[in-house]
């Protein structure tokens, strides 16, 4: 399986059962500290991801 979240799987595929979740990735580019770092950046992120909902 591919890892989290952008390499490549090399032809590997999970045929079994799934859920119906769907997701948003947005990237944002800091350590662990996220909101501590680039609280503005995250604040957009969470707005633009609540809009589309």
């Amino acid at each position: 399986m591919a890892g989290f979240p952008f390499s490549e799987s090399d032809g590997v595929q999970y045929d079994g059962p799934t859920s119906g979740y769907q997701i948003q990735i947005a990237d944002v580019e800091a350590g662990h500290w996220l909101i501590s770092e680039k609280p503005e950046d995250f604040r957009q992120a969470v707005v633009k991801f609540l809009g589309s909902q």
